[in-house]
């Protein structure tokens, strides 16, 4: 218990005591010290400081709000107090249990991210990426024994992916968090769709286990794209052919292209798209000089024509 008392007289008062009363609910009184003999008080603002510690120990019973109250009073009838208002200090607190020390660890969020450790919701085959989540202490107590493990679940199928499992992080002090950068495993062609990454940590320690488990696990969808990607052609032309059209194309590097077809349409808008139909070709398509002869095309007005790869990680339009 701390208290301060100060002399706002001008003369040195050597002879004064104090008492210390605790008030708690219903009004009881318990003294905790009377009369006890304080220190000589030199005039001036400056306080002495008096560390008493109580004998008093509390309760379960005795929960709920308490008053503790000091007061000063002059012992010498010759040197009385000409101001006794001032005399009393109170302060009020409140009698509660102990809290348990607990351990409480949580993953708020996970995500995907790119090499930028920018947060995406469509991350691309043949692209590395990584998982990216915090791990909080919100307990009362060091949590130095914990593990987090990471699975990847494609939506609507039962492919599961283990990442990492039971990976051990570094100590985490009250309040106290720490940010986990995982790197995850290249999607390949035919990952493509929906999935969830799934991030969870456990406390190892089964005398210390956690309090509060349902915010251990963070849950992230996100959808595994295969863009288009610019595969340059050194030849592409066009010329007559007997009952319709020859094409005639090469690209710079055949070795990224791992197949090629042939597509038509009457008009440049629907080439490249759902109405863009497949040239029934005469001679072989290869990759590296590729040449498609249509038997069917239009020999009047005017008709577009594109040569489509698919490379062995990404397709290629041109």
């Amino acid at each position: 218990m701390l208290l301060a008392a100060a002399n706002l007289g001008n003369k040195v008062i050597d002879n004064w005591s104090y008492d210390i009363l605790l008030q708690g609910p219903g009004g009881v009184v318990v003294p905790l010290k009377t009369q006890v003999q304080g220190p000589p008080l030199q005039p001036g603002p400056a306080p002495v400081t008096i560390n008493w510690p109580s004998p008093h120990l509390f309760q379960t019973s005795e929960k709920g709000p308490w008053q503790v109250i000091v007061r000063a009073e002059v012992k010498d009838p010759t040197n009385p107090d000409p101001n006794n208002n001032n005399n009393t200090a109170s302060a009020t607190f409140e009698v509660v249990n102990k809290p348990v020390l607990v351990t409480n660890i949580a993953i708020p969020s996970v995500c995907v991210a790119d090499s930028t450790d920018s947060c995406r919701t469509f991350p691309f085959t043949y692209e590395a990426w990584n998982a990216i989540f915090d791990v909080l202490n919100r307990g009362l107590k060091i949590a130095d024994a914990w593990a987090f493990d990471l699975d990847l679940y494609k939506v609507g199928t039962p492919q599961h992916i283990i990442v990492k499992t039971q990976v051990g992080g570094p100590p985490l002090p009250v309040g106290a968090g720490t940010t986990i950068h995982w790197p995850g495993p290249i999607f390949v062609a035919g990952d493509e769709g929906d999935w969830d990454i799934v991030a969870t940590a456990k406390v190892k320690d089964p005398t210390n286990p956690d309090s509060d488990p349902s915010d251990n696990t963070a849950t992230a969808r996100f959808r595994v794209r295969s863009p288009v990607t610019a595969t340059q052609l050194s030849l592409f032309e066009a010329s007559p052919a007997e009952g319709g059209l020859r094409l005639r194309w090469q690209f710079v590097d055949p070795v990224q292209v791992a197949s090629v077809d042939a597509q038509r349409a009457r008009r440049r808008r629907r080439v490249r798209g759902a109405r863009s139909a497949p040239i029934d070709t005469t001679s072989p398509v290869s990759r590296r000089s590729s040449i498609a002869a249509s038997s069917r095309a239009s020999r009047t007005g005017t008709a577009w024509s594109r040569g489509c790869g698919t490379a062995s990680r990404r397709r290629s339009d041109r």
